[in-house]
């Protein structure tokens, strides 16, 4: 859902993709549950939202969609739901009882004729708009803000977490950059953007998002941005357009398959058998920023007082040497550990490699790596001049 998403659940919309409500109540709570089907397509089959309300209060104890991918970090599917009830709640009483007991309107739909502009007919008096939809949502937020509650609606609403670190999620700063009346130069954005960076806001901004992958932070902050493990890609890219500039965009991505999934689960399992190995604790840790290189972005496995921690899977004897050559790390994944090393102020680094066996004989390859300074100014900064005329332009041109 977008930003302003919450702008496109209108009356029409609300009401007509949902249907099939169930009412279940005890002596403390009154439970709701609904079908919701997606609009975009309208023929999959709907999802099943659950809300929990506390009587007497008033107060929404849960609200779960059910069988959706993006439930975990919230989804518009709930919000749809609640904003379904909020307008039921805000129904003056009548004598004559509704059935809400009835398919959504939009499962019904089997295929969308395209219409021409002049076969549109204007609004209709019924299709007038009773609520104030404004002053609902800012009635929302305050609650929200006065009751400290996080949900599926506060990361667009700047709730849960420092203002300014939201200033440096890179669409953002733009955005911010545009409205000062900033024109389109890469370098005079990227001074903008040290400018609200600080060694504090970065460590906060790390420690927000230790759960990588599973933190929609992460994702937002790494948006825009040259990551340690794009950097090889981007400094010797010649095209201003191809895949690697979409993947940095969100606009292509890497398709999954049992490779990186083993890939993922064999990671933590990895870092134990190094931790023994190496007589030594690994700690998690987040996306790493520096204020003197903006635009970059690093993410290390894992990390020690001493040396961050990098853990490759290869699924076969062949495709070891991709990673690993006569005990030498790889062109591509030793700029990602310097860059690692570099953002995480670690002068040394491990590279893990575990054996295509691993489950059964649990061997790990370790490979000590050292940080070359002159090595790291180098790599970061042909990666900014390939950030400042691929990605900068195109970012400048979406907000």
């Amino acid at each position: 859902m977008a930003f302003f998403g919450w702008k496109n659940f209108g009356p029409f919309q609300v009401t007509s993709s949902l249907g099939h409500p169930i009412v279940g109540r005890n002596s403390t709570n009154c439970v709701v549950r609904g079908v919701v089907t997606p609009e975009t397509s309208v023929n999959n089959t709907a999802y099943k939202v659950t809300v929990s309300i506390k009587e007497g209060s008033d107060m929404i104890e849960q609200a779960m969609c059910h069988g959706c991918q993006g439930a975990t970090s919230g989804c518009k599917h709930v919000i749809a739901f609640l904003f379904w009830l909020h307008r039921r709640s805000e129904e003056p009483s009548r004598t004559e009882v509704t059935c809400y007991w009835k398919k959504p309107v939009l499962s019904d739909i089997k295929r969308l004729e395209p219409l021409r502009a002049a076969e549109m007919g204007g609004p209709s008096c019924s299709a007038q708009q009773t609520i104030d939809s404004e002053a609902c949502f800012q009635e929302i937020v305050g609650k929200l803000k006065t009751l400290n509650i996080k949900n599926q609606l506060t990361p667009y609403i700047g709730i849960g977490i420092e203002p300014s670190l939201y200033d440096l999620i890179i669409h953002r700063s733009i955005f911010k950059f545009k409205e000062a009346d900033g024109f389109e130069d890469a370098e005079l954005f990227q001074s903008y953007l040290v400018s609200l960076m600080s060694s504090e806001l970065c460590n906060n901004i790390e420690k927000e998002t230790i759960c990588q992958s599973e933190c929609k932070l992460w994702h937002e902050f790494r948006f825009g941005r040259v990551t340690a493990s794009k950097i090889h890609e981007a400094v010797h890219c010649k095209k201003t357009d191809g895949s690697l500039v979409e993947s940095i965009l969100g606009a292509r991505r890497l398709k999954d398959n049992a490779h990186l999934e083993r890939g993922r689960v064999l990671e933590k399992s990895v870092l134990q058998v190094v931790e023994k190995e190496l007589k030594t604790k690994i700690e998690k840790c987040g996306l790493f920023l520096n204020s003197e290189w903006p635009v970059i972005g690093a993410s290390p496995d894992g990390l020690n007082n001493t040396h961050i921690f990098e853990v490759k899977c290869p699924a076969s004897e062949k495709t070891v040497t991709n990673y690993v050559k006569n005990g030498s790390v790889a062109t591509k994944y030793m700029y990602q550990m310097q860059i690692q090393m570099f953002f995480a102020g670690k002068e040394n680094g491990y590279f893990c490699v575990a054996s295509p066996d691993f489950e059964s004989t649990r061997n790990v390859q370790i490979v000590p790596v050292v940080l070359d300074r002159a090595l790291c100014t180098d790599i970061l900064t042909k990666a900014v001049v390939f950030w400042s005329n691929t990605i900068f332009p195109v970012l400048f041109k979406m907000v």
